[in-house]
């Protein structure tokens, strides 16, 4: 039956998707995330942070949408599992400092309870990032609970067992040729109306997409 349903369901899905995903109007983009970079830059930290680097010698490295899951078969994450935590080995190894730029839990889908159950081994290499001051942490639209939520700092600190911010922002600041250069990273969807703390997004993906996407692999 699965496969049938699978069979019958997968090319109107696809296209349905396509049809009425996000279509962010330029505009009010813009105006949101400038106004996100202005508050940055005048170092409102509850906003964001601002990291000086060596353009010679700082290494940097940013991921983003990991999208961690409860290992089943809407985790998309599951299949990037182990390349991930194997770039978090030579990452560290390495001395980078580590960005991860949002989404990197799917708290749409899922209860930050399966989450923090089944993602242990992705949580234990991020934090040692932590006593290294290595590791910045940015929310997205599907793990907007780290900003939403008031008492949010208590799962962090017990999943990496350190008082962790999560920020909506960060810019690297370096000079190049005594010209200053600012690079803006932010996980994106300010200002867009299908995804910018969007209820029925919300709860279309957790209530009848991701069931769906689990059911049928």
């Amino acid at each position: 039956m699965k496969k049938l349903l699978r069979r019958l369901f997968y090319k109107p899905v696809l296209h349905l998707s396509n049809r009425y995903s996000s279509k962010p109007e330029k505009q009010r983009i813009y105006t949101a995330l400038s106004d996100l970079l202005s508050r940055i830059l005048n170092e409102e930290k509850e906003k964001g942070l601002i990291v000086p680097f060596d353009a010679d010698n700082s290494k940097i490295i940013i991921f983003s949408d990991q999208h961690k899951g409860a290992r089943n078969g809407a985790d998309d994450f599951l299949k990037a599992e182990q390349n991930y935590l194997a770039a978090l080995d030579f990452y560290y190894a390495e001395g980078y400092h580590f960005i991860s730029l949002g989404d990197s839990e799917e708290l749409w889908e899922n209860t930050l309870h399966q989450v923090k159950k089944h993602q242990k081994p992705a949580f234990e290499k991020e934090a040692r990032f932590i006593p290294k001051n290595a590791f910045i942490k940015i929310f997205g639209n599907h793990d907007l609970f780290w900003d939403n939520d008031p008492f949010s700092f208590l799962p962090l600190h017990e999943i990496y067992n350190a008082d962790i911010k999560v920020y909506e922002g960060v810019v690297l600041q370096t000079s190049i040729n005594q010209l200053r250069l600012n690079i803006f990273c932010t996980h994106g969807h300010q200002g867009d109306k299908v995804s910018d703390g969007n209820w029925f997004s919300k709860f279309f993906i957790a209530r009848i997409w991701a069931p769906f996407q689990s059911y049928l692999d």
